[in-house]
């Protein structure tokens, strides 16, 4: 006899063992990180349901239809310990977004990173912090490799299903050479409402700008900002989110966020030792993995 359904939940990851899944939510953490289906189904006080039909994808989505070439972008992850880890399912998502192309994991010295197809593993002599593993990682990968854009990520971000699409619009769409920074991950703090409709919009950035999880830069772009008077004057281990914007602000770039968000922060209080994160709720009418706002052409689809 098969087991009862499970309940919809948004923070229910990969199945790693048999009715053993990855919990992502930052209220129910276990030490495992991974819950079994019983949990999820009768146990389980904080099950967050996807909306049920239509909702499913977001109303009023530009359903653009987008040609995505992902050799245009090359891929880094930053990773450090956590008691429950949320790499392995960052990756997925990742694939699971529509980048297939290799990824480069940048690890601190005791971060485990799973053995997984297609990524490639640098692994810090001595422990970096944020900020230093960040800089440190987009500097490697501008030197490693060729691509006209790098999106640098963090490692716990889940994404739309579109998210890489969405991406190829921004590319296709916004000037190259004022390009500061594209967010695949709206927070609710940058931006209050989700009024104007959906699509990418340009957004004043600063201290105080959160949204460091997955930033889309321009080669000559992120070479701006390693090399700008706000990264070489930040002495803090972390605050990525807010020198990056506060350089990107010196530079005259501009920066742009999605509506609805194409990302969603995962980690939560699930983080390195003393390093607390705030609320960071994504912007839109519920983030849902399932939005599909921008579609592949007709060539593109298997």
């Amino acid at each position: 006899m098969s087991a009862p359904r499970l309940p919809g939940c948004r923070h229910r990851g990969e199945e790693l063992l048999p009715d053993r899944w990855v919990c992502l939510s930052d209220r129910l953490v276990v030490r495992t990180g991974l819950v079994s289906g019983e949990t999820c189904r009768s146990r389980c006080p904080y099950v967050d349901h996807e909306p049920d039909g239509p909702a499913r994808s977001e109303p009023h989505a530009p359903g653009l239809t987008v040609a995505c070439d992902p050799r245009l972008v090359a891929v880094g992850v930053i990773t450090a310990p956590r008691s429950v880890p949320t790499l392995p399912q960052t990756l997925a998502e990742l694939r699971r977004a529509g980048f297939p192309q290799p990824v480069r994991v940048f690890a601190e010295p005791t971060a485990p990173v799973p053995d997984v197809p297609g990524v490639a593993v640098h692994r810090n002599p001595i422990r970096l912090g944020i900020w230093g593993n960040w800089a440190a990682a987009a500097r490697r990968v501008l030197a490693d490799t060729d691509a006209p854009f790098v999106l640098m990520c963090e490692d716990d971000v889940r994404f739309a299903r579109c998210a890489a699409l969405a991406l190829q619009h921004a590319i296709d769409a916004i000037p190259h050479d004022t390009w500061g920074y594209v967010s695949l991950y709206t927070p609710r703090h940058n931006l209050r409402h989700a009024d104007g409709g959906v699509g990418w919009r340009e957004l004043a950035v600063g201290w105080g700008t959160w949204g460091a999880l997955a930033w889309c830069f321009t080669r000559a772009g992120l070479a701006a900002v390693l090399n700008s008077r706000a990264a070489y004057a930040h002495a803090s281990a972390d605050g990525t989110d807010a020198v990056v914007s506060v350089a990107a602000k010196e530079l005259g770039r501009k920066c742009y966020f999605h509506v609805p968000s194409l990302g969603d922060h995962t980690g939560g209080d699930n983080s390195t030792a003393g390093h607390y994160h705030a609320p960071g709720e994504a912007l839109g009418l519920g983030f849902s993995a399932e939005y599909r706002g921008y579609l592949p052409r007709p060539e593109e689809r298997g």
